[in-house]
């Protein structure tokens, strides 16, 4: 399901998945949260999480941008190309 998800962004896409308190105690670290799954009467299962998109730098390992929920295709776009310099 990660991959068919992954795919709609691009094939290249590397999706990472761990267990829930893994995922949240890494997400806390970077300012992400996310909260436990709920239920609904109907069996329906719902996750909360952060939107944030977080640019981190292969050479330096460090976080460098952080977009928020309705952030642009064409601001990603001119983000990106100032961060690849």
């Amino acid at each position: 399901m990660l991959r068919k998800w992954l795919d709609n962004f691009s094939p290249s896409f590397i999706g990472l998945r761990s267990d829930l308190k893994t995922v949240q105690s890494t997400a806390a670290k970077v300012g992400v949260v996310a909260e436990d799954p709920s239920t609904d009467s109907n069996g329906k299962v719902t996750d909360t999480h952060g939107a944030q998109v977080i640019a981190f730098s292969p050479g330096d390992g460090l976080a460098h941008l952080v977009w928020t929920q309705g952030t642009t295709p064409a601001q990603y776009a001119h983000d990106i190309a100032l961060l690849l310099g």
